[in-house]
């Protein structure tokens, strides 16, 4: 796993397969792919040892349309957020 340099303040990484992703935690990662001719963003839980990590089962895979209606509520969902913690 390497940092990309695709600019100083680039959260995102490269496997040794060129696969880029962004690390959300040590063991869950977000990155875009193609499935079956669908452009997916996909969210996914990570296990592994010694470096080596390797997709698990847990995760979710959003179309394009399905993260674009996710950025959208971003702020109702900062708001719920809010509402839960108080």
């Amino acid at each position: 796993m390497k940092k990309e340099s695709t600019n100083g303040n680039s959260n995102v990484h490269s496997t040794h397969n060129g696969e880029q992703y962004i690390e959300l935690s040590p063991s869950r990662r977000v990155s875009v792919r193609m499935y079956k001719g669908v452009k997916l963003v996909d969210l996914r839980q990570f296990y592994g040892r010694d470096g080596e990590k390797k997709p698990g089962k847990k995760g979710i895979a959003l179309t394009v349309d399905q993260w674009k209606c996710l950025r959208r509520s971003v702020r109702d969902i900062d708001t719920m957020i809010q509402k839960v913690s108080s």
